[in-house]
């Protein structure tokens, strides 16, 4: 997995491109991470992870332990909206995206890049 990012400072979103495949949990807790990171350093709570390049492996257990957002020992990632852009939602990734909210996460799946990028922004 590689990913390269870009800072929009008028809109305030921090676009992640994530190519390659991802394994799940692994690679996701690694995403989550920088997005801490970054959020921190920078002042950024709105990530658009565009995942349409990659590959995910994991099934349903993976996707759960992914939502239950691991890397965020404080919760501080609980202000960050998160939209996840894929080339297809499969199952799984809603299982994801439901377990994240009913933690208190906003995140949120999307195949479409103009519905994700309205949807962080409002």
């Amino acid at each position: 997995m590689t990913f390269k990012t870009r800072f929009n400072k008028k809109d305030g979103v921090c676009t992640v491109q994530v190519d390659g495949k991802i394994n799940r949990p692994n690679d996701s807790l690694a995403l989550q991470k920088f997005a801490r990171e970054f959020g921190a350093e920078n002042d950024c709570r709105l990530f658009l992870f565009d995942m349409r390049n990659t590959v995910r492996t994991g099934g349903i257990m993976e996707a759960f332990e992914v939502a239950s957002v691991p890397a965020d020992h404080d919760r501080s990632q609980a202000n960050h909206k998160i939209a996840l852009l894929y080339k297809e939602v499969s199952s799984h990734d809603k299982f994801m995206e439901t377990v994240a909210f009913t933690r208190g996460y906003t995140v949120r799946v999307f195949n479409n890049e103009n519905e994700a990028k309205t949807w962080l922004v409002i």
